[in-house]
């Protein structure tokens, strides 16, 4: 990441503004995030240099000849926009396209993929199924870091417990335009006695 230019899109979501922050903390030459314009001062507040706001016109015009090392989609999803058609030609030759969901069927196709190296036809050669190899303690550790000196800084929704809680909760995950990460309440005796 240091020194790389980075592109993160749904930059304002639940893994989006982690992305940001991790980028910034990598010490990435140039961060770029995409989110809606009601989101664009939280996102530059997470570290992001620009900030394009898709639900403005021809906000791509801002992209400029700017070219990303690293695309991290945190959007594309089986009920959402392919958003690999919108950016990869912002994409530096060398550059990865990360996407942590994928359109319908990807991941059954990488799986098949990796798993039945014959059958790699239905993977396209510059697209490839991965699996996290990661360490747990060194990434954790890193992560605590990060949260130990403030730079990684979680945004929650939080709801409680309850009917109207779950609901709300779900609603907002669904409705894919959530600000940071979704948190459902849940109190244990222990809590209550606290109280």
């Amino acid at each position: 990441i240091e020194g790389k230019v980075i592109l993160v899109i749904g930059a304002s979501g639940g893994t989006g503004h982690f992305g940001v922050q991790q980028a910034k903390y990598l010490k990435a030459k140039t961060i770029v995030g995409v989110c809606s314009s009601k989101n664009s001062e939280f996102v530059r507040g997470l570290g992001a240099d620009i900030v394009l706001e898709y639900d403005k016109p021809n906000y791509l015009n801002e992209i400029g000849d700017l070219r990303f090392d690293l695309i991290f989609d945190t959007v594309t999803s089986p009920t959402t926009k392919y958003q690999e058609e919108i950016y990869r030609k912002y994409l530096k030759p060398s550059g990865k396209y990360v996407a942590i969901n994928g359109a319908g069927g990807d991941s059954t196709k990488g799986m098949i993929a990796t798993n039945c190296k014959m059958l790699s036809f239905i993977e396209r050669t510059d697209y490839h199924f991965h699996m996290l190899d990661y360490t747990q303690y060194k990434d954790l550790e890193l992560l605590a870091k990060m949260a130990e000196e403030k730079k990684l800084v979680p945004t929650l929704n939080e709801f409680d417990f309850d009917k109207k809680g779950v609901i709300s909760a779900f609603d907002l995950l669904l409705s894919r335009h959530t600000r940071g990460k979704i948190v459902i309440k849940i109190e244990n005796d222990v809590d209550k006695k606290k109280q």
